[in-house]
């Protein structure tokens, strides 16, 4: 039986029509239109299917730039920026006909020995274990008061998903007004390096605009709320499966002239940092 994660591998897969032209399917987001991690895994994918071999992606900046159905093949034209002795640039256009969707920049690393460092943990070192939490149906239909409507509460997802921290979570939100989610795939996938950097950049939007309403005291079903994501940017520091236990740490920086920001960092089961991200959305009431 297909389920939710085969879709996604299949929508990973792009089928080639040029030498740097790709088109994937649709989204089975048929509710809202396309998932932004939707565009961002495809993304992700049609630039690591032109990279020099030997090159990983280390960062992507991308931009929403309109909205569109669901349903529909979606192409992305690739540009070969530059090829460098250890870099290599690409700008990714996604459309649909004459509409630009999507557009992402991506820069790609040669694998490079360097200095070894990084920043304190960013989470509560007391979080529950993931084998401990309920998944995320089992979570949701606890709550007395429905956190989300009932499509997206309902929708098959690609990745078992186990909040520590949130406002729908046991705990609420960590004292940051941030999440702090455990996820991984239901089984594992492919040992392609670039494969598990797309899916990683189609998770990384299930749940970090949600940061920059948790200060006001918002969810997503509150009345006459508008919550469009605008702008993402990832950068991917070390190695890392996504069929293993990733921990998301997620919180708001800003809320500002009808926007807000929030920065999420992503750490394997041995507490190493492999990945960060910011994601920029509109909010309006």
């Amino acid at each position: 039986m297909t389920d939710a994660l085969d879709l996604l591998l299949r929508a990973l897969d792009l089928r080639q029509i040029g030498e740097d032209s790709f088109v994937g399917p649709g989204d089975i987001d048929n509710e809202y239109g396309i998932f932004g991690g939707h565009l961002l895994g495809q993304g992700v994918a049609a630039a690591c299917r032109t990279a020099p071999v030997g090159r990983a992606i280390h960062s992507f900046h991308a931009y929403f730039i309109a909205g569109d159905s669901a349903t529909g093949d979606i192409e992305y034209q690739v540009e070969r920026i530059r090829d460098g002795g250890t870099f290599a640039h690409r700008e990714v256009r996604a459309r649909r006909g004459t509409k630009e969707l999507f557009r992402m920049t991506a820069s790609f690393q040669a694998a490079e020995a360097g200095l070894e460092w990084e920043a304190p943990p960013a989470h509560e070192a007391d979080l529950p274990d993931p084998d401990s939490l309920p998944e995320l149906p089992d979570l949701l239909a606890a709550r007395e008061t429905p956190v989300f409507d009932e499509y997206w509460t309902n929708r098959p997802r690609a990745v078992q998903l186990r909040y520590a921290r949130a406002p729908w979570a046991d705990a609420g939100p960590s004292g940051d007004s941030g999440i702090r989610v455990w996820w991984r795939t239901p089984r594992p996938i492919a040992d392609d390096p670039h494969l598990h950097s797309a899916v990683a950049a189609f998770v990384a939007d299930e749940s970090i605009s949600d940061n920059v309403l948790t200060p006001h005291g918002l969810t997503w079903t509150s009345q006459d709320l508008l919550v469009v994501s605008l702008d993402h940017a990832m950068w991917f520091h070390r190695p890392f499966r996504v069929d293993d236990w990733l921990l998301f740490v997620q919180r708001p920086l800003v809320t500002n002239a009808a926007r807000g920001l929030a920065l999420g960092h992503l750490y394997d089961r041995e507490g190493r940092m492999v990945a960060t991200c910011t994601q920029e959305v509109l909010v309006r009431q």
